[in-house]
């Protein structure tokens, strides 16, 4: 590990970052503080490059990964130079900063791989990291492809296979900026939005703008889910893939014991054994708490399906998912059933 001077960093002139620009020069508050306190945690990694300026030779370090740090670095010197210089004075201070009196110093490690490896670890720094965007993971993909890289060295990164991340590719290649962005915001899913990719661009535009109003004017959340959901298929010609759900089937009848029995039917046991005269006994109170049970559930389910239809999701945990997703509606619709009779129960 060296120390090198953080004015002789330069930013984005070997590799580019897959975040967004704007993502990635926001400066976080905490970070700062965290800094100022307790030094760098992970030393940058930076090439070492010398070049011609005025006619001398001057030593530049590329940044190959670290530029959230590198940019909340210049945010303190540019802000809070005093307290840096107060903090870091100290030569061998073990905070992996340094003020030598003129210029602030930070530890670096020095990259030596190619231009394709570099640009693809700076794709594995921004994976670290849980908040990447479905357009930023595909931007990381096509910046290793600029690089020379291959859709294998991409799928090694993101976890998936290479099929996933051509497909990803393409998508990116050609959706318009409206239809990445409400991507992003979660507004359409991944695989719908994949399918819009092949319509054309004012198409594509067309039906972001028609999502985007009945998701914010209809009352009803699952109404306006399903109207959205029928302006893609109308556009794509294509449905809406169904959710991995067990089916479920309500009884046909459902018998509420006499209160006046409860103590002896609880647990449908008497003496320690089956009562062959037990009934099962319900334990609802109102018709308002079951209409309540229902809208939770509602939310839940939306949730689900949300989550079901991300492309970076681990195929165990969409198990799980779908599993959950089940249960949810299987007991939605136990409980829409008995709405349905609650006028003939006595209750």
């Amino acid at each position: 590990m060296s120390l090198i001077p953080v004015n002789q960093i330069r930013i984005g002139e070997f590799i580019e970052n897959c975040r967004d620009k704007e993502r990635a020069a926001l400066i976080d508050p905490e970070f700062v503080q965290s800094l100022l306190q307790n030094g760098l945690i992970q030393p940058v990694e930076v090439r070492p490059i010398k070049q011609k300026l005025d006619g001398k030779k001057v030593e530049f370090f590329d940044l190959t990964a670290g530029e959230r740090r590198v940019r909340h670095i210049a945010f303190i010197l540019e802000n809070f130079l005093d307290e840096f210089k107060n903090k870091f004075s100290e030569e061998g201070n073990g905070y992996k900063f340094f003020w030598n009196g003129e210029e602030a110093f930070v530890e670096a490690s020095f990259f030596k791989g190619t231009d394709t490896e570099a640009q693809i670890r700076n794709l594995e720094e921004n994976r670290r990291r849980s908040d990447l965007l479905p357009t930023e993971i595909a931007r990381g993909v096509q910046l290793i492809r600029n690089k020379g890289g291959t859709y294998e060295d991409a799928a090694s990164v993101i976890g998936k296979s290479k099929k996933i991340v051509e497909d990803l590719h393409e998508w990116f290649k050609n959706s318009t900026a409206e239809l990445k962005k409400a991507t992003d915001e979660g507004l359409i899913s991944m695989d719908r939005s994949k399918d819009l990719a092949e319509c054309a661009p004012s198409e594509q535009r067309g039906v972001v703008d028609l999502v985007r109003e009945i998701l914010a004017n209809t009352p009803s959340k699952k109404e306006a889910k399903e109207e959205a959901r029928t302006v893609i298929d109308k556009a794509t010609g294509r449905q809406t893939k169904p959710s991995p759900v067990v089916a479920f089937t309500p009884s046909a009848q459902i018998t509420l014991s006499d209160p006046s029995n409860e103590s002896r039917l609880n647990g449908q046991l008497t003496n320690g054994k089956s009562n062959p005269d037990a009934k099962p006994r319900g334990s609802v109170r109102s018709a308002s708490g079951l209409r309540q049970f229902v809208t939770n559930l509602e939310e839940k389910i939306d949730e689900c399906h949300k989550r079901f239809d991300d492309e970076a999701l681990e195929d165990l945990d969409r198990q799980r998912i779908g599993e959950d997703l089940a249960r949810y509606q299987g007991v939605q619709e136990a409980l829409l059933f008995v709405l349905g009779d609650l006028a003939e129960l006595s209750i």
